[in-house]
């Protein structure tokens, strides 16, 4: 089977390279120990966040991850640190689930399902951390950077899908563009669900159908 092509995967060394501070692998024992510890920390971090606990203490997460408080900072440097690692891990996870490999459907309707249910799935996984990222990236210079080149990948991706129905739009495609960027956007989703408490086929439906609005309306 050949390579898949994709305007995700065709940045892909983006995409790897978003986050700044990868630990090399290691073959050393006491090293290794401690990075295995440190993932285990920052997954008891994402399971308290997806249980719906907004802002865990370090206790908890010791808890969790059944380690003491004293060694998650000999992993980490405070609790932002830590927070941080756990949003950074979430996103590269969640960045496939956006993948949409070619060919890809002729068929508008049916390239617009692919997106939305890609969108939905992507997002789905991001809403546990949603309310620390935002923090985060008011906070961090370094990790807002990262996200604002995740939105761009994720723009790039929407225009590649729509391309051809946004030629057919002449000069209003630039605008009809941006609408569905924020219509797409994660801000976008986490208000259909938890501001409007709407269903997640509810959301789904939402996007496809002012979609259609957007880029077919004569």
């Amino acid at each position: 089977m050949g390579p898949i092509k994709n305007e995700l995967l065709e940045q892909a060394s983006e995409i790897e390279g978003l986050f700044e501070g990868e630990a090399e692998p290691s073959h050393d024992g006491r090293r290794r120990r401690r990075e295995v510890n440190r993932q285990r920390v920052v997954t008891a971090l994402l399971d308290l966040f997806s249980e719906g606990l907004v802002w865990p203490t370090v206790a908890n997460v010791a808890v969790r991850a059944g380690v003491s408080e004293r060694s998650i900072f000999r992993y980490f440097d405070d609790s932002e640190d830590l927070a941080q690692a756990a949003i950074e891990t979430r996103v590269k996870d969640g960045l496939p689930l956006a993948l949409i490999p070619h060919p890809r459907p002729k068929p508008f309707e049916r390239r617009l399902d692919l997106l939305v249910a890609s969108r939905a799935d992507l997002f789905e996984y991001m809403m546990p951390v949603h309310r620390v990222t935002r923090a985060h990236a008011t906070e961090n210079a370094v990790f807002a950077e990262s996200m604002k080149k995740v939105r761009n990948l994720l723009r790039l991706q929407l225009k590649g899908i729509i391309e051809q129905e946004l030629k057919s739009l002449g000069s209003q495609a630039a605008v009809v563009l941006s609408a569905l960027d924020i219509l797409f956007s994660f801000e976008a989703w986490y208000s259909f669900r938890v501001d409007q408490e709407l269903s997640v086929r509810a959301a789904k439906e939402i996007l496809r159908g002012s979609s259609i609005r957007l880029l077919l309306a004569k």
